[in-house]
């Protein structure tokens, strides 16, 4: 199981979403809740997840987020540079978030939306001081505490950015829903690439427990 030792899921009792593409399309569904996503416009199981060429395959679970949470992806990208933005989780809707490539760089960002729909945008990363190419498996996360005053980003373990914000955001629990590999209710834009796992935490996770999560998933799925 992806994220887990053996059969024991790490840190389940916060965890509030997890999809687990490695190996089978039959577990790419949401084992929390046991909700089918919504598959969209000839997306296929391949290479150990879900591709999609960048045209207009995504795909869309409905989530139960939190104020604070923790998100992580395995994703790779078709291409050497992204091909467009927001391909690593997008939901522009209030108590949201966007974890945003930048469309012909290497660099991602993180953007997160208030109870009222405000967004707040961290700077721009660059994923090649931190993996050998993003069309490799690589592990994404970002996590922010319950008012946003602290958000960190890491990649392969890890830590990237870690930022306070002046002042806090409001968020609330609300259901969302999350776009993949398509950035969510902006007509275009399509990411190029392959996705094989995604979870979602409903809490900030310490840095030691995301090294922890993402070293088990760098024994499980081919880096």
């Amino acid at each position: 199981m992806a994220g887990s030792v053996g059969n024991q899921l790490l840190y389940e009792d916060k965890l509030i979403f997890l999809v687990d593409g490695f190996f089978n399309l039959d577990r790419c569904y949401n084992r929390i809740n046991n909700t089918t996503g919504s598959f969209y416009n000839g997306i296929v199981y391949s290479d150990g997840g879900l591709t999609a060429d960048g045209i207009d395959d995504y795909f869309t679970y409905n989530i139960n987020i939190t104020p604070a949470f923790t998100y992580t992806i395995v994703a790779k990208s078709a291409n050497s540079t992204w091909n467009t933005y927001a391909g690593l989780g997008s939901s522009r809707v209030a108590n949201g978030f966007i974890f945003s490539p930048n469309i012909n760089t290497t660099s991602i960002r993180t953007s997160i939306y208030s109870s009222t729909g405000a967004i707040s945008n961290t700077a721009y990363v660059d994923s090649l001081l931190y993996v050998n190419s993003i069309q490799e498996n690589n592990i994404y996360t970002i996590s922010i505490n319950s008012n946003v005053l602290s958000r960190k980003m890491y990649i392969n373990g890890v830590l990237v950015q870690d930022v306070t914000l002046g002042s806090a955001i409001t968020r609330t629990s609300s259901t969302i829903e999350l776009s993949i590999l398509r950035d969510h209710n902006v007509a275009g834009r399509y990411t190029a690439g392959n996705v094989k796992y995604i979870s979602m935490y409903n809490d900030q996770l310490s840095d030691d427990e995301v090294y922890t999560l993402h070293s088990n998933l760098r024994k499980r799925i081919p880096l």
